[in-house]
């Protein structure tokens, strides 16, 4: 009975799993992997790819339109923008123009133009013209996505490729130090040419455009509050008021004193001169400044709303280089704490105060419902740690967990009084690596750590939860770079300098599995958006200059994604028995993807039993064990998941 032909069903899925004894290892998990995820059932999807990002359509968003030609006089170059004369439908030419009769040199050249980025429509008889000049006459209407299937693939990857290169760099040097997302246009800061200063560049249709950072003007002595809106007059000069920030004294007693916000002036303001608008009136303190942001900082934001309207709400920023702010996508606001070195490095919003922390251990808050101000008398106030804080972030309750080096702590507020709480002196976390998912996560010496409340405002536990893989966690903790957290997915992202990074799949609380990802590009700052739709979006910025979204297309912009995994030995349940493989069915999720499975020898795939995909091959091989791989390197297919695979053989003896 021993060479009975048996059937083994290997479940694709678990993750990595570098601890546990190879023969106690749950069969499916992985030995190695490579852009892979676990998804919400733990089975093994290749990644979604990444595109470039600028506001310009996505590659990932490509069609190609079809548009018959007659009368043909010129031949149309690669790139040309098409007009109807009659409609001002406009598309561009993304490959060249099959030619079915006729000639362009005798003008009766008919055929078909393949369009991308096509806006408009077409019209049976209108003249086509390129720059102004006609060059053939539509011959009906233009058809989305319409090709014999032999060349579809051809005209769609021709599309996507035209669309990609229209895709530019944030303008400047070196990396790009921060992005994030207000009312749905995203912001990118990035040293200038010269790396002298930092510029903001916001998304739009046409590509990064410039941010415009205004002046300010410091002032005392005022005696009736300005209006922002107003034009600000001097003696020769004036400006327009953007932003009004009192910090000291009262409008009232004739002391009001702090700072506005202004565009250039026509000419400079003086010290000491009265400034005035039809409002406001107080004393210049200074002239007014060009306000100007050092390089050097990473950059930390949220997105809050103190001021109570729909139209209030703004980003909050700090780099550890320059002083906290306030940003409306227009007007840049710095905050001044009073802090001798004013150069915050991490923030959080926690019931209408503004946070900060700064070097040396120090948490500071702002007046509250105010966060440009911080005066102690409407609520200001500092709080020490002991300890440097590497990064907030709020709770349970509206508490906030300040997580230090080498401790953290939990900061509480009752009827406006703040006590900090010692939690742990055991944990400490990582810069940059303070993530919240279903729960909060750092990366700390033991790994990556969820912070659980137990009850609402009762005490707390920590615990590591990346024991599978912890000998990875420990030899890439030094490259560390960034996070990010994938809400519709319940992942989390680790990013380290050499471009790897690893994907943590969870089920609520509970970690699904663990697998490695290779990008092409670096990741040094990520950000998390909500588009117009309410669908989660995710970007990074890289070193070269360019801001990619995640989970976008099916490519490393443009570039193949190379994936693959291999799973652990399985000695299907005794490693001692000499065993005869015969076959290897797999169990895809799709019909169309093509791969290639590093199984013994692999052939053509065979298919059947409709709507599931089983691809398999005949094997001749034996031993005590087999361990299953898989391998693509992929540009235009879609991602596909690998659900398991089952395997015919039949027992022999023991090994002796």
């Amino acid at each position: 009975m021993r060479n009975t032909r048996r059937t083994s069903y290997l479940p694709l899925k678990g993750g990595e799993d570098l601890v546990t004894p190879v023969f106690s290892k749950p069969p499916g998990t992985l030995s190695a992997s490579k852009n892979f995820e676990c998804d919400s059932g733990g089975r093994y999807r290749r990644i979604d790819g990444y595109e470039r990002f600028d506001g310009n359509s996505s590659p990932a968003a490509a069609t190609y339109w079809t548009l018959s030609f007659t009368a043909g006089a010129t031949a149309v170059a690669v790139g040309a923008t098409v007009t109807d004369a009659t409609s001002g439908a406009t598309g561009e030419v993304i490959v060249a123009a099959t030619i079915t009769s006729g000639t362009y040199a005798g003008g009766d050249a008919a055929g078909v133009l393949i369009l991308g980025s096509v806006d408009g429509v077409f019209a049976d008889g209108n003249n086509l013209q390129v720059s102004a000049s006609t060059i053939a006459v539509a011959a009906d209407t233009a058809n989305l996505n319409y090709a014999e299937s032999d060349v579809y693939d051809t005209y769609l990857q021709a599309a996507i490729e035209a669309l990609r290169d229209k895709i530019a760099a944030v303008p400047g040097s070196g990396n790009v130090l921060g992005v994030t997302s207000l009312n749905y246009v995203k912001y990118a800061f990035r040293a200038n040419a010269g790396g002298t200063a930092v510029d903001i560049y916001k998304s739009s249709a046409a590509g990064w455009v410039k941010v415009t950072i205004d002046q300010i003007i410091y002032f005392d002595a005022g005696t009736t509050a300005f209006v922002v809106g107003e034009t600000l007059a001097g003696a020769a000069g004036s400006s327009t008021i953007k932003r009004l920030v009192v910090q000291t004294g009262d409008w009232s007693t004739n002391d009001a004193a702090g700072y506005m916000i202004i565009t250039a002036s026509t000419s400079p303001f003086v010290d000491n001169e009265t400034i005035t608008s039809a409002s406001g009136s107080a004393d210049a303190a200074g002239i007014n400044t060009a306000i100007t942001l050092a390089t050097g900082g990473k950059y930390e934001f949220r997105v809050s709303n103190f001021y109570g309207h729909s139209s209030t709400k703004r980003i909050y920023g700090c780099d550890g280089k320059n002083n906290g702010f306030e940003f409306d996508g227009s007007t840049y606001v710095p905050i001044f704490t009073g802090m001798t070195t004013d150069t915050p490095t991490h923030l959080e919003v926690v019931k209408g105060y503004l946070f900060f922390t700064f070097a040396g251990g120090s948490l500071q808050l702002s007046s509250v419902g105010v966060p440009v101000e911080w005066s102690a008398i409407t609520g200001a106030a500092e709080i020490g740690l002991g300890d440097e804080i590497v990064g907030l972030e709020l709770m349970v309750g509206d508490t906030l967990a300040v997580i230090g080096n080498t401790k953290i702590s939990i900061l509480y507020e009752s009827s406006g009084s703040w006590e900090l709480k010692s939690f742990s002196r055991k944990y400490g976390g990582r810069e940059w690596s303070i993530q919240r998912g279903t729960d909060i996560y750092f990366l700390d010496s033991s790994g990556l750590t969820a912070l659980s409340s137990v009850d609402a405002f009762g005490d707390f536990e920590s615990s590591p939860i990346t024991a599978p893989i912890k000998p990875l966690i420990s030899a890439k903790m030094n490259t560390f770079e960034t996070s990010i957290s994938v809400r519709d997915k319940e992942q989390l992202r680790y990013f380290y300098s050499d471009k790897t990074g690893i994907n943590m799949t969870f089920d609520g609380n509970t970690p699904i599995g663990f697998t490695q990802l290779e990008y092409l590009h670096a990741v040094k700052c990520t950000c998390e958006a909500i588009d117009a739709d309410g669908k989660d979006e995710l970007f990074f910025g890289s070193d070269d200059g360019f801001v990619y979204q995640l989970d976008k297309g099916t490519s490393f912009d443009g570039a193949a994604v190379e994936a693959f995994i291999r799973t652990w030995v399985i000695t299907l349940r005794n490693p001692e028995k000499k065993k005869r493989f015969f076959k290897l069915v797999l169990e895809r999720d799709d019909i169309t993807t093509e791969g290639y499975w590093d199984v013994g020898k692999w052939g053509l795939f065979n298919w059947d039993l409709q709507g599931l995909v089983l691809p398999h091959e005949y094997l001749d091989f034996a031993g005590g064990g087999y361990a299953y791989g898989h391998y693509s390197k992929l540009i235009y297919d879609a991602p596909y998941t690998l659900q398991g695979a089952i395997l015919h053989y039949s027992d022999g003896g023991l090994n002796r």
